[in-house]
Order: structure tokens, then C-alpha cells, then sequence
């Protein structure tokens, strides 16, 4: 008998409902018990598609509209709205374009040119290690000079493009290595001192926020003298017999660049003062400034 009634204990089923069960909550309970919700609704909570959702907006990626044309589109993308009214800007773009052809011939030629000097490999490695050297020196030593004492950037570097040019010319008349190498160490400063400078004279010419597309056209217009320095000064070799003629036509390219930025920065200066913002407050006055460059 207690066995029989154990067993009927264990095997009753108990009358609390399941978890997972849904418990019908009759309608007249809802009606009089608004606060109350069905387990489902705690567990599956609608999901709020109301607008005033805090949710972080996502960056618009709408596409122009049919009323743009191509032109506009093509004039935005490579962002052609720079070079208005910006003469000054564009003078140093036609500057890093003939300068790069004085710059590829000294850079191709130099060993070449300094072998035929001191006639010996071994020699001529080491002087050239010596440009590198003045190019340690000048490096921080023009960019502090130029921070320090807030120099004009488009002045200062037609200043050291004049210099090369001297320098240029003087390394053809260097009889021995003792001569040659002290001319090549100056080399080495100079030209630091201009293609150093680069950036910061790119940088003082153009308005907030148009640095990085400015700076990639003057990339552009540096690889377009690249690319004819080498084959011009190889073909004076060719003719001439000696690169003297080459590092000549180099030398005048430097001048002519170094007379260009120096006139060009009195006649085309900017309306404002270098190590101000050029862009305004407002995008009105900085339509109206630019323009009026």
C-alpha cells in the first residue's frame, strides 16, 4: 500500500504550467489589466521603426543626380576648383615641372660625371656618399630656419634653386677629387633646401582642406620633368661627347626656375599673409575669397 501510493505521488502530473508554455490570458483580463503582457511579448519585443530612434544615422551614399552633368562631375572629382584664380599656385605647379628636369639629370649623371673627374669606381662611391651627408645637414637645418624665422616659402625656394644652378656649373670646372667633393657636399645642402620644402611652399599657396589634392598635382607635374630630364641629357652625351653640356642645360633650367618663383611671388602674391588660413568662416566668403585671388 505505500508503495502503490509513492508511485502515485511521482507519477501525478503537476499543474504549474511550463515555461515554454503561452497562458492564454482571457481578453476581458486584458482589457482590465492594460500593463500586462504575454510571455511572448517579453521575449520577442517589437522592434521600434519609429524615426525618432536613436540609432546613428549612416554616411549618405547618394549618388549624384541626373541633372549633374558629366563635366561637373568629372571637374569635382579631380577637384579642378583650385586652380581658380589661385595664379600663384599654378606658377609652383610649372616650377616643380621644369625643375624636375634639372633635378633627373644631376640625379642620373652625377657618378658619371665625377668618374671622368677622379677615374676611379671606389673614389667616386664615396664622394657621393658625401651628397647624402649634406643632406642630413641641411634637412633640419633649413626647416628650422625656414619655422623659426617664418620666411617667405616661394622666395626661399627660388633662392636655393639659384644656387644649385651656381653649384651645377661649378662641379664641371673641379679638377681633382679634393676639388670635387666639397662642391658635391653643397649640392647635397642645396638641394634639400628645395625639394625639402616641397610640400610646406605647396601648402602656403592653397586654402584649407585642398593640401592633399594640390599636392597631387604637383606630383604630376614633377613626374612629367622626370621622365624628359634623363632622355634630353642622354641624348647632349650622345651628340656632345660629354656631360658638362648636360649638367649646363640642368643649371639653366634651375636659374630660369629660381628667377620664376622670385618674381612670381612679388606679382602674383596672395591677398593674405603666409601662416594664415585662407579659408573663411563662411562658405560664401571663401567663394568670394578664392575668387577673388
Amino acid at each position: 500500500m505505500f508503495i502503490a501510493a509513492a508511485l502515485i505521488v511521482t507519477i501525478k502530473p503537476s499543474i504549474k504550467p511550463s515555461r515554454s508554455e503561452n497562458v492564454d490570458i482571457p481578453s476581458s483580463t486584458k482589457e482590465s489589466n492594460p500593463h500586462q503582457i504575454s510571455r511572448d511579448e517579453d521575449e520577442h519585443p517589437e522592434v521600434d521603426t519609429d524615426e525618432t530612434s536613436t540609432e546613428i544615422p549612416r554616411r549618405s551614399t547618394t549618388q549624384p543626380t541626373d541633372s549633374t552633368s558629366f563635366y561637373e562631375r568629372f571637374c569635382n572629382f579631380f577637384d579642378f576648383g583650385i586652380f581658380k584664380g589661385n595664379h600663384l599656385y599654378i606658377l609652383v605647379l610649372l616650377n616643380q615641372a621644369i625643375a624636375a628636369i634639372g633635378i633627373s639629370i644631376s640625379t642620373v649623371h652625377l657618378a658619371p660625371l665625377v668618374q671622368t673627374i677622379v677615374s676611379s669606381t671606389s673614389i667616386t662611391a664615396s664622394i657621393l656618399t658625401v651628397s647624402g651627408i649634406g643632406n642630413l645637414v641641411g634637412s633640419p637645418t633649413f626647416g628650422f630656419l625656414v619655422s623659426h624665422f617664418q620666411l617667405n616659402k616661394v622666395l626661399f625656394m627660388g633662392f636655393m634653386q639659384i644656387l644649385y644652378a651656381a653649384a651645377l656649373v661649378l662641379l664641371t670646372f673641379m679638377p681633382s677629387p679634393a676639388a670635387v667633393t666639397p662642391v658635391v657636399f653643397v649640392l647635397g645642402v642645396v638641394r634639400i633646401g628645395f625639394v625639402g620644402q616641397v610640400n610646406v611652399t605647396i601648402r602656403s599657396t592653397l586654402p584649407d582642406g585642398s593640401f592633399i589634392t594640390g599636392l597631387g598635382w604637383g606630383l604630376l607635374m614633377a613626374s612629367f620633368g622626370q621622365l624628359a630630364g634623363p632622355i634630353i641629357s642622354g641624348h647632349l652625351r650622345d651628340v656632345t661627347g660629354s656631360y658638362d653640356f648636360s649638367f649646363y642645360l640642368a643649371a639653366a633650367v634651375f636659374a630660369v626656375c629660381g628667377l620664376e618663383l622670385t618674381v612670381g611671388n612679388f606679382l602674383l602674391k596672395p591677398k593674405i599673409s603666409e601662416g594664415v588660413s585662407l579659408q573663411a568662416t563662411t562658405p560664401e566668403d571663401t567663394e568670394q575669397g578664392v575668387s577673388s585671388m
